[in-house]
């Protein structure tokens, strides 16, 4: 056999041979594992009048696995933001939560304004719509602002069991969302086996103001068996407070300008901003649920929540006297443009400056809201056998 026939014979030979190899190799493996299994699961065998004690440990799984559920049992396009620990929804606001799930964006302005950036979110958007219905529990609510829907800013995040946003409504929802529907789930007393307590407390520094603010929530759950049938309570209460301050330079649109015969872009003015933003947010709620029997459940629920900002503005603020074409170079022409032709740089004057000069002006702005929500409800639920069941709501 030449040296080029063993060469082959040996190539064709590892290609045939090498896969069986590798897949012995591997069920002898998975066969020492299933012993070691074996053995350490018959060593851990407890004895037969042992008690075993379990030990459940939930976190941040529990919290994905239950939005995911929301999902899987779903018949229309939702997702879900889960808090399975007490106070354990992300972020300070609804409307900070919100911003996780996708296809929602939220604003970061005050009042819309884009002149005036905010620290916290502000107004919801589902698919770029802000027609966006909101619901407690499943019913209606509203703030006195615009649309049909809530300021969910005005709500605290430690309040919520779950946030759940519709996409695409169902037969059975109300109409009104052309963006989607928000549902804002709360704690009931019957959701817990027995007795639970939740406190929580936290600490934000604003360091531009140097102010330090607290953040403080709590939360009691219990039920009984008494002779009329099972009672239960759940009180929740939060409340927070922020500082912040922004310092910016605006820029004012640029508009198209020919400056020495040349066509370019030229800014009407610059303001200089101080904006200084202190917010208070409170909330309340309170569920009693009884049950007389196996079919019949009697609950009541009241719900507030209350946000008071007060807003701050001292701003300066630069532009022409005499319109959009006042500003001009003076006589050194250092204006200097980008490659796409708008100003970056450059000393500017007006075209009548013995008249008037340049336009500087002062600004300062005080503003102060206070908006509440306030929620009762109230519902009867009877299930005589399997396959009827009836409820009435009143809110």
């Amino acid at each position: 056999m030449t040296a080029n026939n063993k060469q082959l014979f040996k190539k064709q030979f590892l290609k045939k041979q090498l896969p069986m190899y590798i897949k012995m190799a591997s069920s002898l493996s998975l066969v020492v594992g299933a012993m070691g299994v074996g053995s350490h699961a018959f060593a851990q065998a407890p004895e037969a009048d042992e008690q075993v004690e379990e030990v459940i440990v939930s976190g941040q799984r529990a919290s994905i696995l239950s939005a995911q559920d929301v999902k899987r049992n779903s018949n229309v396009v939702v997702d879900s933001i889960v808090a399975e620990d007490i106070g354990k929804l992300p972020d300070r606001s609804v409307t900070e939560a919100l911003q996780r799930v996708p296809g929602v964006t939220v604003g970061r302005y005050t009042n819309n304004d884009a002149e005036h950036p905010a620290v916290e979110g502000s107004g919801v958007a589902v698919r770029g719509l802000t027609q966006v219905r909101a619901e407690l529990n499943g019913r209606d609510v509203f703030s006195a602002a615009t649309g049909r829907g809530l300021s969910f800013e005005d709500v605290p995040a430690e309040l919520m069991y779950a946030v759940d946003t519709y996409k695409s409504p169902s037969a059975d929802m109300i109409e009104g969302g052309l963006g989607g529907t928000v549902n804002l789930r709360t704690r009931m007393p019957f959701d817990s086996d027995g007795q639970q307590i939740g406190v929580s407390a936290k600490a934000n520094y604003g360091d531009q103001l140097e102010e330090t603010n607290g953040e403080y929530s709590g939360l009691y759950s219990n039920r009984w068996e008494t002779e009329v049938g099972e009672f239960g309570i759940l009180v929740n209460a939060s409340t927070s407070d922020l500082a912040s301050r922004s310092d910016q330079v605006y820029t004012r649109p640029y508009l198209p300008r020919t400056i020495n015969g040349e066509d370019v872009w030229v800014t009407k003015g610059v303001d200089w901003r101080r904006n200084d933003y202190h917010s208070t947010r409170e909330g309340g709620y309170l569920a009693l649920q009884w049950a007389p029997n196996d079919e019949t459940e009697v609950y009541f629920t009241t719900f507030q929540s209350k946000h008071d900002t007060v807003y701050d503005e001292n701003a300066f603020f630069l532009e022409g006297a005499n319109g959009d074409q006042a500003l001009v170079p003076t006589a050194d022409n250092d204006w200097i443009y980008s490659s796409n032709g708008a100003l970056t740089s450059g000393t500017a004057t007006v075209a009548n400056p013995a008249q008037w000069g340049l336009d500087f002006g002062t600004s300062t702005r005080w503003a102060n809201n206070t908006s509440e929500t306030t929620d009762y409800s109230t519902g009867v639920k009877w299930s005589p056998d399997d396959h009827w069941k009836f409820a009435a709501d009143f809110q």
